[in-house]
């Protein structure tokens, strides 16, 4: 299905938007997010002791700006490594990740999220325990107009996007309709 000149997330809106393939795309979603989630826990694990361009930014991102907020709509661990290396931030529950110094906001969700019977975002620790069934991650679409980060992450977004002056963004297109 994946057509040269068209990204993923082209791909999935097309699927989405059409009549005929829309019935059974519904009901391949949590199989799609399961493959998505278990992509990303592998690419984090074999990656996450590499020290690199992450880390270098988040250096000079601490030493010049006494308050960061950093947009990731990627899937992975790394910022988050690499942000809790230099800052020294435990991100050890949801609201580690609205630090006074540096926030992170994973806009479509992250490998360590997940979704409880309340429909509620839990977080895994530790990218080992990662083993959901039920990811918290939103499937990539240009018309994508849900997050699957918890509500006070995305209401600190708005809010902080109104006062900021810089705003790193993290694997983002600018395809988003929602977004942009």
């Amino acid at each position: 299905r994946m057509k040269k000149g068209k990204t993923f997330e082209e791909v999935i809106t097309e699927i989405r938007n059409s009549k005929e393939e829309r019935e059974q795309f519904k009901s391949e979603i949590p199989e799609l997010k399961q493959y998505i989630a278990e992509l990303f826990v592998n690419i984090s694990y074999k990656n996450k002791d590499i020290v690199g361009n992450y880390h270098a930014l988040f250096r000079n991102l601490k030493t010049s700006c006494t308050e960061s907020m950093v947009v990731n709509f990627n899937y992975d661990y790394l910022a988050q490594k690499a942000i809790s290396d230099v800052y020294g931030v435990g991100f050890n529950n949801l609201n580690d990740y609205l630090s006074d110094n540096i926030k992170l906001i994973h806009v479509h969700g992250s490998v360590l999220f997940s979704r409880n019977r309340k429909d509620d975002i839990k977080l895994e620790k530790e990218l080992n325990n990662v083993v959901s069934k039920n990811p918290s991650i939103t499937v990539p679409t240009t018309k994508s107009k849900y997050f699957s980060c918890p509500k006070n992450h995305e209401e600190a977004l708005k809010n902080y996007l109104k006062i900021a002056n810089v705003v790193i963004i993290i694997g983002w297109k600018g395809r988003e309709d929602n977004f942009a």
